[in-house]
């Protein structure tokens, strides 16, 4: 089978801002996965006294919650040559899909569609 690989992308390139809000997961074609997460509130273990045994030592039970992420947005990009990026996310509202040049324009077209804005 004929494998496709595509142009190195240097993520590190990308705005802060999408640093900052996207977990990032390089795939062995060189293309570049984004995931951002909904933001959840911090789970508390609960410790539970499960009684005393006969040396009076106390037998304490510590429950761990489970914590399951839920994704808000993937961005994938992958580079086709020297000067050409695609780009196609997903959050909740829409997909969008698009180009660029440079990795600012990529990170622009991110920022724009799938980073969290004080208006969200």
């Amino acid at each position: 089978m004929n494998e496709l690989t595509y142009e190195h992308i240097d993520a590190n390139k990308l705005p802060a801002e999408v640093i900052m809000q996207f977990e990032r997961y390089k795939r062995q074609d060189n293309s570049l996965v984004l995931i951002r997460y909904k933001e959840e509130p911090e789970t508390q273990p609960i410790v539970k006294k499960q009684g005393v045994t006969f040396a009076g030592t106390h037998i304490y039970e510590l429950e761990l919650p489970q914590v399951q992420r839920q994704v808000e947005a993937v961005v994938i990009i992958f580079r086709t040559s020297t000067k050409h990026y695609i780009v196609t996310g997903s959050n909740e509202k829409y997909s969008r899909a698009g180009n660029g040049k440079t990795v600012a324009e990529v990170g622009a077209f991110i920022k724009r569609h799938f980073c969290r804005t004080l208006l969200d």
